[in-house]
């Protein structure tokens, strides 16, 4: 398996298309960029050509220019995490840092504005936002979650128990319907208030929000378990609980994982218990109907339920999620069969029934790319924009 996925990694290479005109983190140039240098890094023993130096000024420049949505997924929060991340790793000094970072203040103000209006989401709201600025401030910004904390509660009471559903068709918040997952739902703020009671911001508030998320997450399981433990979505009205799919973005896989890790912060052997007895029941799930998984991707695809299951092999040595690695990796490598695909591999539209090429972080071959470069070689540095990291 080994060879089989180092000659993907080459191929993702030699056949990712920079697609600049983009210059949002998940779909864009910086995804794509992230995955080159990884690939560098523990490939080509970290030699960056004049072709990546050069294109990484460009996406600074563009990234200057840029002025239009503030989201984590396609706006400025991933944009600046991006170039936050290549701070850190000495890829761009200072001066250039702080120029593109410019406007973070803007940022923590419009993260707090979509709290209000009830726009709470990792990838598309507040909490993408914050997760941000938690990266490149911390205890720094303090007085934006002091604020944001508050905010945080007070929409947790305008929901049915805990936070409600903000409708981006509709552009409604629906108090009577919850999004469990991680990448739009309770999954992410539980996430991302342990990670502020780890930085020591707002430590009371941040224990009350994230058990105030646990206890709900453990008391609102399914009644009957047999596909997942948590439903896509929780609608109160209508008393519909929908089964949800094996994935990083919604159903058990991401949820438990943040249980997992809340278990271990805070010495919760019952939590524990719990998560890796949902994650063991998730490890089991292999059919189409069990999984809904139909690409590669990380979103929703085979590489992301890899990665995963590679980050719970890698810290609990159990041999459950060492099978479950090997068999998504694997599914993964079989996902490469698309003689006009890029590495073979093309991303699935269930809604439009159509399969297409995609470099992105998010759905794409970059995404595939790191999460294989994890597996390989054991360093998982860069899962922050998945609200994965330990």
């Amino acid at each position: 398996m080994r060879k089989a996925l180092l000659k993907i990694l080459d191929n993702i290479y030699n056949d990712i298309e920079d697609n600049n005109s983009s210059i949002s983190l998940m779909v864009g140039g910086p995804g794509i960029m992230l995955f080159k240098l990884y690939y560098l890094k523990h490939i080509k023993n970290n030699d960056l050509n004049d072709d990546i130096i050069s294109n990484i000024q460009e996406l600074s420049e563009a990234s200057i220019s840029y002025d239009n949505v503030s989201s984590f997924c396609n706006g400025q929060a991933g944009i600046n995490w991006f170039f936050s991340f290549l701070y850190n790793e000495d890829y761009i000094d200072r001066k250039d840092y702080k120029i593109i970072t410019s406007n973070d203040f803007l940022l923590a103000e419009t993260g707090l504005d979509y709290l209000t209006a009830g726009v709470y989401d990792f990838l598309h709201g507040g909490v993408g936002i914050a997760h941000y600025i938690l990266y490149a401030k911390g205890k720094k910004s303090l007085p934006f979650f002091d604020k944001f904390h508050d905010n945080l509660n007070a929409l947790m009471d305008r929901g049915n128990t805990v936070l409600g559903y903000f409708n981006f068709e509709l552009q409604d918040f629906d108090p009577n319907k919850i999004n469990p997952g991680l990448s739009h739902g309770l999954a992410s703020v539980l996430k991302l208030c342990m990670q502020c009671y780890e930085n020591g911001i707002c430590k009371r508030k941040s224990k009350h929000l994230s058990k105030r998320i646990i206890n709900f997450l453990m008391e609102n399981t399914n009644a009957d378990k047999t596909h997942s433990y948590f439903p896509f979505i929780y609608d109160f009205i209508n008393n519909d609980q929908k089964k949800s799919r094996l994935s990083w973005c919604n159903g058990d896989l991401g949820i438990a994982y943040i249980m997992y890790q809340y278990g271990l912060m805070f010495n919760d052997d019952h939590v524990t218990s719990i998560s890796l007895e949902i994650l063991h029941h998730s490890a089991n799930r292999r059919t189409d109907s069990e999984t809904g998984v139909n690409d590669a991707g990380l979103c929703h695809g085979s590489s992301g339920i890899a990665h995963i299951f590679s980050k719970l092999w890698r810290n609990t040595k159990d041999p459950t999620f060492h099978d479950a690695t090997i068999y998504w990796f694997q599914k993964t490598i079989d996902y490469s069969i698309y003689k006009d695909g890029l590495a073979g591999f093309k991303t699935h539209s269930k809604a439009n029934k159509i399969s297409f090429n995609d470099s992105g972080l998010l759905t794409g071959v970059a995404g595939i790319g790191l999460a294989i470069l994890s597996y390989l070689f054991h360093d998982y540095s860069w899962d922050y924009c998945l609200m994965l990291n330990d």
